[in-house]
């Protein structure tokens, strides 16, 4: 994963695009309306203040965190 000072990387962009569109789904929102652009441009600035995992983006902008494929229950 990238630094939040580099370029985003393909792989960081990926991630971003899959938060934005479960944050428009969940909010509905139009992904590419104007909500959905507001929302785009918070996500990368959140990503460049050093908010870079894909959990920790998902709760910064629901309120909620998600249990990603590779966390076991329990442990």
């Amino acid at each position: 994963m990238s630094s939040p000072q580099q370029h985003l990387s393909p792989d960081d962009m990926s991630m971003i695009v899959r938060v934005h569109a479960a944050v428009c789904e969940e909010r509905g929102l139009a992904p590419k309306g104007e909500e959905g652009l507001r929302l785009a441009s918070q996500l990368v600035h959140e990503f460049q203040r050093g908010v870079t995992t894909e959990q920790d983006l998902m709760e910064a902008f629901t309120g909620r965190r998600i249990m990603m494929p590779t966390e076991s229950l329990g442990t």
